[in-house]
């Protein structure tokens, strides 16, 4: 369905004149924060409205839109940008380097910190997140996929997803159970770029186990409520076998290639409705 309409940004606490299509998509998401779930209103809401993000919104260039001239240059470019990115942080106010010092990871246990990439004298391909947003309520984080890189088949237990695909090329697998006590599931995928894949949405109760696979260089955005814990929601991973009724057999499994690092976001901040701060504040003070 092609997306013509955008929600009117002064219902997101926002004026239309100084909004953002990020500050729109950030508001929205965490004012219905408790109603995001796949199928309902609030959902194919943020949807549209994340269909309107750009990878430029974020501060990020597109490396598959520019031509490259030799694969020297080609190769690792998620590597090449977080390193330049990691030049300008001098540059930053003390506003910025304080706020993206301690990126909140997502809240999964298995993200290592940026320092154990730094001091891990490999080339292997990785996988880098850029929060740009994280309380204990909600994360908005941007995930880079190198090309041939997949994040292994993971579960967000209680958890709702809605993932954007901001740039490259990706394949989409999601799995749903079918016969949780048997760890059968049914299988659904999808293969494009940017232009082609849709907002993928999975909750509690509906295909929530998924992949991403990068095809070229990628850029997934997720939006994530609640978000792991580790104490709580922690990831489960999957091997996946298939069967000779068309169903899939999860074995559980923690996979020793999962390599993902925290990486600084150094784009565009993003702030809590305001009237959702002084509620929030009006209700601790009640208690």
């Amino acid at each position: 369905m092609e997306i013509t309409s955008r929600v009117d940004p002064a219902k997101e606490g926002a004026k239309s004149d100084s909004s953002s299509q990020l500050d729109i998509v950030f508001r929205y998401a965490y004012r219905n924060k408790d109603k995001l779930a796949p199928g309902s209103e609030e959902m194919s809401q943020l949807s549209q409205l994340m269909e309107g993000l750009k990878s430029s919104d974020f501060g990020l260039e597109d490396p598959t839109s520019t031509p490259r001239s030799t694969k020297a240059t080609t190769e690792c470019s998620h590597k090449m940008e977080f390193k330049q990115s990691v030049g300008k942080r001098k540059s930053q106010t003390a506003e910025d380097e304080a706020r993206h010092k301690k990126p909140f990871s997502a809240g999964c246990k298995h993200m290592q910190p940026l320092e154990s990439m730094e001091t891990k004298k490999t080339s292997e391909p990785y996988i880098g997140c850029r929060t740009v947003y994280g309380d204990k309520d909600l994360v908005m984080a941007i995930f880079l996929l190198p090309k041939g890189v997949a994040m292994p088949i993971h579960d967000h237990p209680g958890m709702t997803v809605a993932s954007k695909l901001l740039y490259g090329m990706v394949e989409v697998e999601e799995y749903d159970w079918v016969n949780k006590s048997k760890k059968l599931c049914r299988k659904y995928s999808e293969k494009g770029d940017a232009n082609e894949i849709k907002v993928h949405a999975i909750g509690a109760e509906y295909c929530n186990i998924h992949t991403f696979k990068a095809i070229t260089d990628s850029a997934i955005l997720d939006i994530i409520t609640p978000p792991y814990d580790p104490t709580t929601r922690s990831p489960a991973f999957f091997k996946v076998h298939p069967t000779k009724n068309g169903m899939y057999k999860m074995e559980q499994y923690m996979p020793s290639e999962f390599r993902c690092f925290e990486e600084p976001y150094l784009g565009p901040k993003v702030d809590i409705p305001k009237d959702l701060l002084k509620m929030n504040s009006d209700m601790q003070i009640e208690k």
